[in-house]
């Protein structure tokens, strides 16, 4: 039976090109790239949006709080085998990389929540809860120099700290700073290069977690 897996992220899983916003091709977007490693078996739901924040709506900008879009996410897609939660780096604007972390762990809890209290009788994982933390990327090191805010050092703690998190609650863990990198256009989003090297290590990581 083919796989589903949900990829619930920001704007670096739509695929916002660095420097213009225009969307990068579905086949060489990092979820585009793991699809086509990961073949017809599996079936990968892009949920990405553009200043999507773990947590909470920026006071200029709503519907960019993956709190409460979380659950319709896994409700309209249910049943799923995995969901991939790749989600921080827009929190750092108005918070820091700790509130950032207990706000993943949250969103760990909430999809727990509607595990254990299936809706209509069907669950959202029916072979068992499959949860992958996405730790993101730092931004570039020039982004406090091109937009004069204090964001790059705190940036570069995310991952150890979705590390832990990740390993107090029993989920997957992957490093997105391994294989991908901010680009110095914007100092946030992903080039082609990045999203193939993200897209292939996530579609060996994804293999190892459901084979």
């Amino acid at each position: 039976m083919r796989k589903e897996i949900l990829c619930f992220g920001d704007s670096n899983t739509w695929g916002y090109t660095p420097g213009t916003g225009v969307r990068y091709a579905p086949d060489v977007r990092w979820t585009g790239v793991m699809a086509q490693v990961l073949g017809e078996n599996y079936h990968i739901i892009e949920d990405g949006l553009n200043g999507r924040t773990t947590s909470f709506d920026f006071p200029w900008s709503e519907c960019r709080n993956g709190q409460s879009a979380l659950p319709y996410a896994l409700l309209s897609n249910k049943p799923l085998d995995l969901l991939i939660l790749a989600l921080g780096i827009n929190d750092l604007t108005v918070v820091d990389s700790g509130f950032s972390a207990k706000s993943v762990a949250a969103l760990i809890r909430k999809t727990r929540m509607l595990q254990a209290v299936p809706d209509s009788g069907t669950s959202v994982f029916p072979n068992g809860e499959k949860i992958l933390i996405a730790a993101p990327a730092p931004v570039h090191p020039d982004y406090d120099r091109m937009y004069a805010v204090p964001y790059y050092e705190d940036s570069c703690r995310l991952a150890e700290k979705y590390r832990i998190i990740a390993e107090e609650n029993g989920v997957y863990y992957l490093n997105v700073g391994d294989y991908a990198s901010a680009s110095p256009i914007d100092c946030v989003h992903f080039s082609l290069e990045s999203h193939k090297a993200l897209g292939l290590a996530m579609a060996e990581k994804v293999k190892a977690i459901l084979q």
